[in-house]
């Protein structure tokens, strides 16, 4: 339980941007190493005359890969939850609350706090799903 709230939560909205950049990166990467065969084989003096090695294809494909991906960043966050359950005794306690926001009241009141994943607005926008999420190569953990 410790493991699941402490760590585990705060690190998947960073752990799955991570997965498919190295995701990307990897689908890109075998198509940009196979262009370079492809031309060492075809073209070989002219790949030695200008002396392109496979890096030159490599470190685009790692640079369009974060870039492409930079966006997935921004589509989780983790909320701090109270346990109400203790709260329930105390009326004038839920009166106080009742004109703040849920987070704040977590914070003010020192109580023991769980967290919950929950998606962003970003995560909700139909363009953005479109485009991010159905346009990626791999994209499972969306």
């Amino acid at each position: 339980e410790n493991y699941r709230n402490g760590i585990l939560l705060h690190a998947i909205p960073f752990l799955i941007p991570i997965t498919q950049i190295m995701l990307t990166a990897s689908c890109y990467t075998t198509v940009a190493i196979t262009i370079e065969r492809f031309l060492s084989i075809r073209m070989p003096f002219f790949i030695q005359k200008h002396n392109i090695k496979a890096k030159v294809f490599v470190i685009p494909v790692l640079i369009l890969a974060i870039g492409y991906n930079i966006p997935r960043f921004f589509e989780f966050t983790v909320l701090s939850l109270c346990d109400w359950s203790s709260l329930s005794n105390s009326s004038s306690v839920n009166t106080t609350l009742s004109n703040q926001s849920y987070p704040e009241r977590c914070d003010q009141l020192e109580e023991v706090q769980f967290y919950s994943l929950s998606i962003t607005e970003i995560r909700k926008n139909p363009l953005y799903i479109m485009v991010g999420s159905n346009c990626a190569p791999q994209n499972s953990l969306s």
